[in-house]
């Protein structure tokens, strides 16, 4: 799987959708702008006033998850559903990681290829290891691209059936862990059954002692990595 972060600080965002008759009247602390108006002709027109913090922007996050043409698809026709689904939950699963407001107007665009899928065919159910490791990979290109951040995320996929034994449920929870701040930030299952609370209380506790111990060892070969090339 590759995982590549590329930012661009030079894109805009309009305030507004509109076509402003008049140009822009620039003042030292306000930006007065004229807006279309539905009122009569003799009474006054409305003018909309924005101030510099009001016109500050956060910073865009995009995501895209792609699978190599060479992977194997039980229903090709699903690949392009499946694409954009995931790639949809990997942006619920980083977008709160990533500190957008200290990159004012910028935009950081995270782009995963999956490479194989454990030598199975691909299909709309079977895709939270890859979502996982999506997820894992997405937060170590942001850590190598020196992205300000609350937390690293880190992605598990959990078997339900080894959870709680007996359990009645059945299936796989993907989860995107912040493990330092102890949080869940996406939650995905396709293919899973949970009878009772108490399963998914057990599922929800094992995603995030994975989730920290995959911190943990991952912040381990960093350190290691850093102090062999110091």
């Amino acid at each position: 799987m590759l995982a590549h972060v590329s930012t661009d600080c030079g894109s805009r965002t309009p305030i507004r959708d509109v076509d402003f008759p008049t140009q822009y009247i620039f003042e030292p602390e306000t930006l007065i702008m004229p807006i279309e108006c539905f009122k009569l002709p003799s009474e006054a027109v409305d003018l909309e006033v924005f101030t510099e913090k009001k016109m500050r922007q956060d910073g865009q996050l995009i995501t895209a998850l792609k699978f190599a043409p060479f992977i194997t698809w039980q229903q090709p026709d699903q690949q392009t559903g499946v694409e954009r689904r995931l790639s949809q939950l990997l942006l619920s699963s980083i977008e709160a990681s990533v500190m957008l407001h200290c990159f004012p107007r910028g935009k950081y665009e995270v782009m995963v290829l999956i490479l194989d899928n454990g030598g199975f065919p691909v299909d709309s159910i079977n895709t939270g290891d890859c979502l996982a490791a999506a997820i894992t990979c997405s937060g170590l290109a942001l850590t190598d691209a020196s992205v300000q951040m609350y937390d690293t995320p880190v992605g598990v996929n959990v078997d339900l059936s080894t959870v709680v034994r007996p359990s009645s449920s059945v299936g796989h929870l993907c989860a995107a862990i912040l493990p330092n701040l102890q949080q869940y930030s996406m939650l995905y299952t396709s293919d899973s059954c949970i009878r009772t609370g108490q399963d998914l209380r057990e599922a929800l506790s094992c995603a995030m002692n994975g989730g920290v111990q995959l911190a943990t060892t991952i912040k381990q070969c960093l350190v290691r990595q850093t102090n062999t090339t110091a």
